[in-house]
């Protein structure tokens, strides 16, 4: 039961990346909120690390940080965990875009959620590979949408904007010339 609700907060999600903010399950209409950008009960226990919630996805996330060091950033008011796909990630899982943290309550019930933003990482994989910046070139070109926190992840710059300065410099820091 409770794979089977997380492998459908990851579906609505994918759902409302690629289709928008109106998606309905077995026909009712889930606010926009639910499990996309916004937070409701999850809150980072402090504002003083790198970690953002701001924006309405986690931010300040960097490669290869692991779901340990995610989860260590949460008030532990109930279970705090990191999902990919359904899957609970161990501590030491690198965490990814799209990766999930959730709150799961006594009875093993989803009751919050946040995806993870790895700036640069728009593929969701969890490196940063001349794929994602493919994936900016070809989102620039509008033959390829990036929505959500992929967009988000997308703005390497963090301007705003998902446009080619965001391709330009992750390009540069694939051949090693800079960091971001």
């Amino acid at each position: 039961m409770k794979k089977r609700i997380c492998v459908l907060l990851v579906c609505i999600n994918i759902l409302t990346m690629f289709l928008g903010t109106n998606v309905y399950a077995d026909g009712v209409n889930l606010p926009d909120d639910t499990f996309g950008p916004g937070i409701k009960y999850l809150q980072l226990s402090s504002t003083d690390g790198p970690l953002s919630d701001s924006t309405g996805y986690l931010t300040g996330l960097k490669l290869n940080d692991k779901a340990g060091y995610v989860v260590s950033f949460f008030e532990e008011q109930e279970i705090v965990t990191v999902r990919r796909e359904g899957v609970i990630l161990e501590d030491d899982d690198v965490v990814a875009t799209g990766d999930f943290v959730c709150i799961v309550n006594s009875e093993s019930l989803i009751t919050d959620s946040i995806s993870i933003v790895v700036k640069g990482d728009t593929t969701g994989d969890g490196k940063i590979t001349a794929s994602d910046y493919m994936y900016i070139k070809r989102g620039i070109s509008d033959s390829f949408f990036l929505r959500g926190c992929y967009s988000k992840a997308a703005d390497v710059n963090e301007d705003g904007f998902v446009k080619a300065g965001d391709y330009m410099r992750l390009k540069k820091m694939i051949a090693g010339k800079i960091e971001l």
